[in-house]
């Protein structure tokens, strides 16, 4: 791939970008999440791999962005604990993203609802401003008990007092 230098790599809560060349997706984003060890030691790395793949995103100019349950396959972390994380994960970092008034940026209100196939928190579910470039944040999940932590992390999300 000429748009990633050989033996690149992609180190964990980083996140890097491509081109989705024969994919329906115009790119990819991609970032690799931790082993999980410890919620203390793992959580940090989790928020770093959502947020940065958020941000980029964001700089990037794009639409909407859909993650998979973020290591909770053979890194082991679980599903619960990967919800929690994600999903404040993403509110946190669309809410920092909208304090920083750029255009191609986020507007306030990121927790969403949970709906649908696949987890998604949507500002448009939330009431949130327009004229973001971001304005969509799938989660999607393999499996019944996956889906069902990310649906109960995301209401837990909206049935908490805003920060």
């Amino acid at each position: 791939m000429p748009e990633v230098e050989p033996g690149v790599r992609c180190p964990t809560g980083e996140a890097r970008i491509t081109p989705g060349f024969a994919l329906k997706a115009r790119h990819v984003i991609h970032t690799v999440g931790p082993v999980f060890r410890s919620d203390s030691a793992s959580a940090p790395l989790l928020t770093a791999a959502i947020s940065n793949s958020l941000r980029l995103a964001a700089e990037t100019g794009l639409a909407s962005i859909a993650f998979p349950g973020i290591s909770t396959g053979v890194y082991g972390y679980p599903g619960a604990k990967a919800a929690a994380v994600s999903v404040a994960a993403v509110d946190e970092t669309l809410t920092a993203l909208a304090g920083q008034q750029q255009p191609q940026q986020c507007p306030q209100g990121a927790a969403g609802a949970a709906s649908g196939g696949t987890g998604m928190l949507s500002q448009q579910e939330a009431g949130a401003g327009v004229g973001c470039s971001l304005k969509e944040v799938r989660f999607v999940l393999f499996g019944d008990a996956l889906y069902n932590d990310f649906v109960r992390a995301a209401e837990a999300a909206l049935n908490s007092p805003p920060a």
